[in-house]
This record gives C-alpha cells, structure tokens and sequence, in this order.
C-alpha cells in the first residue's frame, strides 16, 4: 500500500479450441475495484417484483443483498440501506435491514423488501428503469454504496395464452445473435453492441437469444 504496484495479466487460450473461433486474448474491460473490506460482493445483489394477481397500482420489490467481510477481523454487524431511485433521480422510497456479525472473510446474504405505489412499468415499449442504491453501515459509517438498475414488471408463462407481460399477451419475434461482428471480431465495442439492439428492434425484434458465450455486461446494459 501506499507504492507502486505491477499487476500482471495472461490470457491462457492453450485449454481447448472450439469448432467455431472463440477469439483469444483480452477483448473485454479489465476492471480493478478498489472497496473497503467491508462491501457488496461483485454482483452481488438480486432484486425481482411481485404483485397481487394482476393488480399492478402496487409492487413489492425483493432485494437480496450478498455483504463480504474480506477483513481477517470479526465484524459485530452491519446495516444495509436501500433507496429507490426513479429515472429522474428523485427518491421512491427505501428500507433497511439489519445483517448479523460476520466472521474474517465471511459473506452473508441479506433480503428484505419494500413497496412501490403506482409504479412506472417496464415494458417492451417503454423500457422504464428505477435504480436501487444500496448503502452498507459499519458502526454507523457507511463503507460502501451499490447501485442496481432494474425493471418493475410481471414476466410469465401461460399454458395457453404463452408470454404474458404485466398481464398482456407478447408475442416473441426474436434472433439467436454470436458474440462477434463483422469487421471486429470479437472484440466488439460498447457503441457497437448498442447500435445493433437499435437495429434489430427497427426489425421488430424484441427477443435474444446469445450464442456460445455469456454475454457482456455492457451488452446486457444495453
């Protein structure tokens, strides 16, 4: 701490080759978090709607939480609060919810949930999102903050009416899409993946389906 650092990358492509070319080397962002030891865990919170049959004036939002101790000390407890944010950037609604003491390294999952009155819907058509900013206390002081971009909305399947969308019918008009483009390879980039979700829904897609490797964040951003 406090000096220089070298932190050195090798991407091993020696493992195996597919039938198809997977690409080699670094293509994707390579990213160095820095967080307190007390933290979220990378990716590491859940969060789904519920309604009361198909009465969509209100919704409980479920939030899981995964909190990582990566200190060698015990820690007596923790808070976490969350705050729902609309996408304007003005304040829904939030909750809170105590963790228990955690040993050195250990991770505990915390879920709690709070309801959202007259919620902005996500749908195909106007694909609203809220973001969920998730404060963590230690002793009072905050030692990390998270945030969660998500959809408030009802995805099911009917036996005979199929995909139903905040009770609605969707009919599903979708492409199975590679990771790669032409003229980039795999190496696509983040203005790239965007501009084809665009290009495809000027078709009047609005299904995908990834092929041979997970998809970007980015990509799933988009």
């Amino acid at each position: 701490y406090g000096e220089e650092n070298l932190v050195c990358v090798r991407a091993d492509a020696t493992f195996e080759e597919g039938w198809f070319y997977e690409g080699a080397g670094i293509y994707r962002h390579v990213w160095l978090n820095k967080a307190n030891k007390l933290h979220v865990a990378p990716f590491g919170t859940f969060v789904y709607s519920e309604f009361e049959e198909n009465d969509f004036s209100r919704a409980l939002l479920h939030i899981e939480t995964s909190v990582s101790n990566k200190s060698n000390a015990h820690c007596s407890g923790y808070t976490v609060k969350h705050t729902l944010m609309d996408q304007e950037g003005r304040k829904v609604t939030e909750c809170a919810v105590s963790g228990k003491p955690l040993y050195g390294k250990e991770e505990h999952l915390s879920k709690t949930c709070m309801v959202v009155e007259s919620p902005h819907l996500w749908c195909c058509e106007e694909p609203y999102l809220y973001t969920i900013v998730t404060d963590v206390y230690s002793d009072g002081r905050l030692t990390d903050s998270y945030e969660t971009i998500t959809g408030i909305r009802k995805a099911e399947f009917d036996k005979d009416q199929g995909f139903l969308l905040n009770g609605k019918k969707v009919m599903l008009k979708g492409v199975n899409i590679h990771q790669d483009h032409a003229g980039v390879g795999s190496g696509i980039p983040d203005g790239l993946q965007e501009w084809r979700l665009l290009q495809l829904k000027k078709f009047g897609c609005n299904a995908y389906r990834s092929s041979h490797n997970p998809m970007t964040p980015e990509m799933l951003d988009a």
